[in-house]
């Protein structure tokens, strides 16, 4: 079990990934290989932030295959819809990729810009425009929409039905779930915790605040930092499990993202470490392991 040590792996190690220069890559001689977009549309909400779009190969190249797009602002204009300009309501990383022939997929990745006040459905293209080592085959532009992030739920709703609590282990993958309900913890107003999530054996909470925009009527579901997990529990000493960033900081919060339906909240690569805090004297012993993906969903009463 976790409990009986504390990890020290530093926030560097969970987070290297390998890089390499564009003269590594190889690009492909082979006949049949040809490109194209996966998608013709894509429909995301403007405060998901940073997604991708997939670019695809087809046949067996034996190197990479190169992609340049083109990114072409939106040009409808009606009661629904206006266009979505680059570098005012979405930001692109790179127009130019490379396809490893082994993964056959590489990822245009695009951010959207959230805005306060409600907005109508944007939209704007990426096209394939130059290859080098394939053919364009099929689909070779994808449509986004970025919709309005609309009205969130009401508080109490919030508290209302079940809610399913999965997340892996970001240093082993492990994967953690639970099913529980949501109750007002003892600070009230908007701080809530779900019951039931369930770590190496042992039944928790997920601490949670509703961070509430009256103005705009929107809501975010954001974990608590410093909220009580476990505890007390026993590991060679008695210790609190709190979750906080990777330096054991205890304050602030850590906001999700909806879907499109408002029925789930996703915290994508955000890490939660797992710290132990002495029951004696609140002092950081370190942490047991490292929250990843947490996703929660939300099962209403009707």
């Amino acid at each position: 079990m976790k409990l009986n040590k504390i990890f020290a792996i530093g926030l560097a190690a969970l987070t290297l990934t390998a890089c390499s220069d564009d003269k590594d890559h190889e690009i492909n001689t082979a006949s049949g290989v040809t490109v194209h977009m996966e998608e013709t549309t894509v429909s995301v909400m403007e405060n998901i932030g940073l997604f991708n779009i997939p670019v695809v190969i087809e046949g067996e190249a034996n190197g990479y295959v190169e992609v340049n797009v083109k990114i072409n602002d939106g040009t409808v204009y009606n009661d629904e819809e206006e266009p979505a300009i680059a570098n005012a309501h979405f930001f692109v990383t790179s127009d130019h990729i490379y396809i490893n022939p082994e993964t056959k997929v590489a990822n245009i990745e695009v951010r959207t810009v959230d805005f306060r006040l409600p907005q109508k459905t944007r939209s704007f293209t990426v096209q394939i425009d130059q290859v080098n080592g394939a053919t364009v085959s099929g689909n070779s532009v994808t449509t986004v929409y970025i919709l309005d992030k609309g009205s969130s739920p009401e508080f109490a709703e919030l508290l209302t039905g079940q809610w399913l609590i999965s997340c892996e282990s970001a240093i082993d993958e492990t994967p953690y779930s639970g099913r529980g309900t949501a109750t007002v913890d003892q600070k009230g107003g908007m701080n809530f915790n779900i019951n039931g999530f369930e770590w190496e054996g042992i039944s928790g909470v997920i601490p949670l605040t509703y961070i509430w925009d009256d103005e705009i009527g929107y809501g975010d579901v954001a974990v608590r930092l410093g909220g009580t997990v476990f505890g007390p529990v026993n590991a060679g000493t008695m210790v609190n499990v709190k979750f906080t960033n990777a330096s054991g900081a205890q304050t602030g919060t850590v906001p999700g993202v909806w879907n499109n339906t408002y029925s789930s909240v996703s915290f994508g690569d955000a890490e939660f470490y797992m710290g132990g805090f002495s029951v004696d004297n609140e002092s950081y012993i370190g942490y047991f392991d490292v929250l990843t993906n947490l996703t929660l969903t939300h099962v209403a009463l009707h």
